[in-house]
């Protein structure tokens, strides 16, 4: 599908949901009053949605990690518990030996920083 056209087909869809919305009708009554395919209509919402999502979400964010050299280090990572530092300007993230994965990972996404 063209830009244009894709432009154009988003608009209106925009318009119809808001309308059945606004109809307080249920989605199926309001398409078979409009005769429109029920199908055709919650396409239509996915594609809304989809749209919508990717415009909000912001672009990935990846983190730089430096290793430090042996001589860089003030405290040993077994004297300290520390495993790994994350640091930017406007945060420094200390990762401790034995941290649960599951709060790291919980972390990094409220950070935004994409990791595998």
């Amino acid at each position: 599908m063209s830009s244009v056209r894709h432009q154009v087909l988003t608009r209106q869809w925009q318009q119809q949901v808001l309308d059945q919305q606004a109809s307080g009708l249920s989605v199926r009554r309001w398409c078979a009053e409009q005769n429109i395919r029920e199908c055709k209509y919650y396409y239509w919402l996915h594609v809304l949605r989809s749209e919508e999502l990717a415009i909000r979400q912001p672009a990935s964010v990846f983190a730089q990690l430096q290793v430090a050299t042996p001589g860089e280090t003030t405290l040993s990572s077994s004297a300290s518990g520390i495993c790994a530092v994350i640091r930017s300007r406007e945060l420094c993230l200390e990762i401790h030996n034995g941290a649960d994965p599951q709060t790291l990972a919980a972390a990094m996404r409220a950070l935004g920083v994409e990791y595998k």
